[in-house]
């Protein structure tokens, strides 16, 4: 236990390590627009803020491991507001607001979080996340240039003669030597399976290499370091004289950028608690984690911190590290605690040419490759036109995000979200129609069923549905199925397995079909994933199945059983001239062979083949079915294949002697002749034409099959 115990507390603390320079780099980030004079108060906003971050949770059925901190986006839209607000007020007051727009991101947090809405972020399209971290990442490259060169973009395009000044060689090289210093160890963790805290071990590399070359070149470092730290600085929100009035007079602003806030960080969030999730084996509520997160952003404003969003990459690293239970995120935040009390006078000393090769590391990782995978798949014809909009939509965001702003670009990015929302809605539920002659279970039948199911298939129809099931689009559903009822169909098979939600009124909808259906006369039966909506309906029970291939199977055998030339056809026992494979054998031909036959029954349930054991024979079925089994992904006991009266399995044994690929088992009482490889041996030798004669039946029923497998992939093609 005390060892356990810990673990969690080291793991905790090593992946505070791992946010420390990260958090000082983002605190300076947001602080930027206000100038130098407000560095002691950047790297104290974030120090706060990864305390906050992993010391405060209300909620213990939140996520477990997530570690918290600032967020690179919401530290932006930080810089953002604080740059607008620069314009009308003073440094201090700015600061103020900036604290008052932390706060309320925090309030609206727990708010959707007691209304349950908790999931809310999770509906704003990839695309539109994509353009927004592009853009961010961007954002954050940019400002990069003065701590490295020293100077301002605009003073080295008008002098170059700059970059070869002292200041600006020992920037970049100190720069280089991060950047190098973090790649290295980063490799290193891969290839060695290391666990080091790369963004610190590259810090303290970097800044050893600052002092280094002034040490050499004996250069003044005034302007060159992050300025005295001390937790003394801490900037506490409602300090200033007649902040109430500047706060109402900004009030739609502060709202505009804490909503922003509030939806991006929520989903940084949340794709944390599933990688937390994840690796844990366990399923947090979003809603409890949301408001822990809403509760830290409230007390870190009061204390002049940051706003706080989950880490990903952090979240992966405490597991790692051994983190298992909410002991690792306590164990951090006090951690991050200690660091500020005691160990900010240290951070003082670090080069911002440093932190400014971190935080280029930052941006270059906050790239989104998604967006390179999308081009890449534009060579693919099929979902050319969603790529092109996938594509257009994230770089639309990401232009508006620099050029006019992020307030801008987080509207536009939730106006599209709802525009391809309604689109997507509105699409039609039915994505393709097959029937009964063009589309086959997987049920190997004799000829005389199959020749039923060619001319009398077209009863048979499968409605394939995809999106979502409500009162716009069901209603697409119910009028082709009363086409179809019209035409006579007498089975419908409706395969949802691509639907993403059904509502109250496409349940309702899908009542009124099964009753127009059973008035009918006509089956109608779903197909689903087991415990939805279609599945538990208890109008459908008996008729649900959970692959399509089942209830396919079963509308096959009742169309067939329908007709009066199964009854004309059926017996009791077929008999070895109706066998697939020795359909062209004649009377003398069989009475040669079936010597070398032995007669075998099995009862339901029988085990007739096992998966793995070699093949030594041949079966071919003269009563009753036999069914083939194999473990799906799942890891589910599956029937994929079905053997009707007059097939044939285990025919492979004849041609590869290999070990057999699935189980088969007796489903009712089965009866085959058995041919084993030992007698085929003997009959080849005894008489030749015989075997041959079988052995191009077995080829025969291999063509068939194959041609049977293709004519399904050309229909699902369609």
């Amino acid at each position: 236990m005390k060892t356990k115990f810990l673990k969690e507390v080291s793991s905790g603390v090593m992946t505070t390590l791992l946010g420390i320079p990260k958090s000082i780099a983002l605190g300076l980030v947001a602080f930027a627009p206000l100038g130098s004079s407000f560095s002691t108060l950047a790297v104290i906003a974030g120090l706060v803020s990864l305390t906050v971050g992993n010391l405060l949770m209300v909620n213990r059925k939140g996520a477990s491991i997530v570690n918290s901190g600032p967020y690179t986006v919401s530290a932006l839209m930080i810089s953002s507001a604080a740059l607008s607000f620069s314009n009308q007020y003073q440094g201090e007051v700015v600061v103020q607001l900036l604290l008052v727009i932390v706060l309320f991101s925090g309030v609206i947090q727990f708010v959707l979080g007691i209304l349950k809405f908790g999931t809310i972020a999770k509906y704003i399209p990839y695309p539109v996340f994509s353009g927004l971290l592009n853009g961010s990442a961007i954002l954050l490259l940019l400002p990069q240039i003065k701590p490295i060169f020293g100077e301002s973009i605009a003073k080295i395009l008008n002098n170059t003669s700059l970059l070869l000044s002292l200041k600006s060689l020992i920037g970049i090289s100190v720069a280089c030597i991060t950047i190098l210093s973090y790649s290295y160890i980063k490799l290193l963790n891969q290839r060695k399976r290391f666990s080091l805290p790369t963004a610190l071990i590259a810090l303290i590399i970097g800044s050893l290499a600052f002092y280094i070359f002034i040490y050499f070149f004996n250069f003044s470092i005034n302007d060159m370091l992050i300025g005295s730290v001390s937790v003394s600085h801490i900037q506490f929100l409602f300090t200033l004289p007649n902040q109430v009035s500047v706060f109402q007079t900004m009030a739609l602003p502060i709202l505009s950028f804490s909503f922003s806030i509030a939806l991006v960080n929520s989903l940084s969030t949340f794709l944390s608690q599933g990688i937390s999730d994840t690796v844990c084996q366990e399923r947090t509520d979003p809603n409890a984690e949301l408001l822990n997160q809403g509760v830290a952003n409230f007390v870190s404003a009061i204390f002049g911190g940051l706003s706080i969003a989950g880490s990903s990459s952090r979240t992966k690293a405490a597991f790692d590290y051994g983190a298992r239970s909410y002991s690792s995120r306590i164990a951090g935040g006090l951690f991050a605690l200690c660091v500020l009390i005691w160990a900010s006078p240290i951070l003082s000393v670090i080069p911002v040419s440093v932190l400014a090769a971190i935080l280029i590391i930052l941006s270059f990782s906050l790239f989104d490759r998604w967006l390179l995978k999308q081009f890449k798949s534009l060579k693919e014809k099929s979902h050319q036109i969603e790529t092109i909009m996938n594509i257009s939509i994230s770089i639309l965001v990401t232009v508006i995000m620099i050029f006019i702003g992020m307030i801008e670009a987080v509207t536009i990015g939730a106006l599209l979200s709802i525009v391809i929302f309604v689109t997507t809605m509105s699409r039609g539920i039915i994505k393709r129609e097959f029937d009964g002659r063009n589309m086959r279970s997987n049920t190997e039948r004799p000829q005389f069923e199959t020749t039923i199911l060619d001319e009398f298939g077209s009863s048979i129809r499968i409605i394939e549905l995809e999106g979502y099931l409500y009162f716009g689009t069901a209603d697409e559903l119910l009028r082709r199925t009363d086409e179809l009822l019209r035409l006579g169909c007498r089975h419908i098979i409706i395969d949802a397995h691509q639907i993403k939600s059904i509502d109250t009124s496409g349940l309702m909808i899908i009542e009124q079909i099964v009753e127009r259906c059973r008035n009918a006369g006509t089956l109608i039966i779903s197909v689903a994933e087991v415990n939805t909506p279609l599945n538990d309906n208890n109008l459908l029970t008996d008729l649900a199945y959970e692959y399509l291939d089942d209830g396919l199977a079963v509308v096959e055998d009742l169309l067939i059983e329908s007709t009066s030339q199964r009854i004309a056809n059926q017996t009791n026992c077929m008999s070895l001239s109706d066998i697939d494979i020795l359909s062209s054998f004649s009377a003398s031909e069989l009475s040669i062979l079936e010597p070398y036959l032995t007669l075998k029954t099995y009862s339901h349930g029988t085990k007739v083949m096992a998966a793995g054991e070699m093949g030594n024979s041949v079966f071919m079925i003269i009563n009753g079915r036999a069914e083939l089994y194999t473990t799906n992904q799942d890891g589910k006991y599956h029937c994929f294949h079905r053997l009707s009266p007059g097939t044939v399995f285990g025919e492979m044994a004849m041609i590869d002697n290999k070990p057999r690929s699935a189980d088969v088992l007796a489903a009712g009482s089965l009866q085959c002749w058995v041919l084993t490889v030992e007698k085929l041996l003997i009959l080849q030798k005894k008489n030749p034409q015989i075997a041959y004669q079988l052995m191009t039946g077995v080829a025969g029923l291999l063509s068939r099959r194959i041609r049977q497998n293709l004519n399904i992939i050309a229909q699902y093609r369609k």
